[in-house]
């Protein structure tokens, strides 16, 4: 999102009710109700579902809530997913007529709300394609990549993926078990590509990452 854009969206929103939850919490549930539109301030929100086998899929972190918020308010329609907090989490939520008047006087910002909604989608549709078509390593590669674009820190040629990521997290955002993300996780820190440090990752050789991204 360009950052002009945040930041009148942030403008907007920053008069409206601030709602804090804890690391763990889940901000909605299925069969929720979005009476508003709500935005991140700060922290991670993850969007994931589960299977009929109960297996966790994760769809992607952070913006989508803000996006999906705005349709569900929109259609009325029950919330498919589980937005959990990956950290302590500052939400706003304005009621969905300010939010449309807003969008009302700046055409500006409704514009690049739907060309983002557009790339949200992409994005989903390219991980679900990444779940389906790659093997086990390629997936953890792609994921990691995409994590480090979203969430990376540059650091000394390096990059922190500046988030507290468990194994099960990269499980259910590769559509992996938990046990076969690890074991190709520790395959890309023997490799030299990543190094993990207290739930953290450190992408040690993004080039490769990258081509391994690519590849897949």
């Amino acid at each position: 999102m360009d950052k002009s854009i945040e930041q009148n969206l942030l403008s907007f929103f920053k008069d409206h009710r601030l709602v804090k939850y804890k690391k763990g919490e889940n901000l909605y549930r299925p069969g929720d109700i979005f009476h508003d539109v709500s935005f991140v301030k700060s922290g991670y929100v993850r969007l994931y579902f589960t299977s009929p086998e109960g297996k966790e899929l994760t769809l992607d972190f952070f913006k989508p809530l803000f996006y999906l918020s705005f349709f569900y308010s929109l259609t009325r329609s029950e919330s498919r997913y589980y937005f959990e907090a990956l950290s302590p989490v500052e939400v706003y939520k304005s009621p969905k007529k300010d939010f449309l008047d807003f969008l009302e006087k700046n055409p500006q910002i409704n514009l690049s709300l739907y060309t983002n909604i557009a790339k949200l989608t992409q994005d989903i549709f390219l991980n679900i394609e990444n779940i389906v078509t790659n093997n086990a390593y390629c997936k953890v590669a792609n994921t990691l990549y995409t994590l480090s674009s979203k969430l990376g820190v540059k650091k000394n040629g390096h990059v922190l993926i500046d988030l507290s990521l468990t194994h099960r997290i990269i499980a259910s955002l590769a559509g992996l078990t938990r046990e076969t993300a690890s074991l190709q996780i520790k395959k890309l820190e023997r490799e030299g590509v990543i190094l993990q440090e207290s739930k953290h990752i450190i992408i040690k050789d993004p080039q490769r990452l990258s081509e391994l991204a690519i590849l897949s």
